[in-house]
């Protein structure tokens, strides 16, 4: 579409889809773009610095931190909402980064951050569509943790046809960095 008079949602391009996986990136286009939105995304690569906390290198992050908020908060303070496909960076802007940076556009970015199953799921209309399929679904260790999995359930309730499972199952071993390490 034209995206004109659409609303805007700003989709995080995080590092890890940017530059390893970005076919999910691309559906998530497809889908918000098929929800009525108008997707944009940063206006420059950032990172919530979630790799570096995990190693406990917080003053590292202090750089990442400044430029995160001065590139997204002028985007958010304009009421377009951010949507990630990484649940741990959405869990670092809602948690550490306010916490870290004592910066009050920090609680801005955190109170208008979402997964994308949260963020579909808050819209009373959308409905996803058919797909006569079976699926199971791992959850990621963090959001099961923060989110837990409500909100991917119920949006896996409204996908016409689709049979889920959301597996009870421990953790992968990718968590952090760790899983590419020898």
């Amino acid at each position: 579409g034209n995206g004109k008079g659409r609303p805007k949602v700003l989709l995080l391009d995080d590092t890890f889809h940017n530059y390893f996986e970005p076919r999910p990136l691309e559906a998530a286009v497809v889908v918000l773009d098929r929800a009525g939105f108008e997707v944009e995304i940063p206006p420059r690569q950032v990172c919530c610095g979630r790799p570096l906390i995990s190693k406990g290198l917080l003053e590292e992050t202090q750089r990442y931190h400044a430029k995160l908020l001065d590139v997204l908060t002028p985007i958010i303070e304009e009421g377009v909402p951010l949507v990630g496909l990484e649940p741990s960076c959405i869990m670092t802007f809602r948690d550490e980064i306010p916490d870290l940076t004592r910066d009050p556009r920090a609680r801005t970015i955190a109170q208008n951050s979402f997964t994308l199953e949260e963020f579909l799921g808050k819209l009373p209309d959308y409905s996803p569509g058919r797909l006569a399929r079976r699926a199971i679904v791992h959850g990621h260790c963090h959001q099961k943790a923060i989110i837990g999995m409500e909100p991917t359930r119920k949006l896996l309730e409204r996908v016409e046809g689709l049979e889920f499972r959301i597996l009870d199952s421990g953790c992968c071993g990718m968590a952090g960095s760790f899983g590419y390490e020898e």
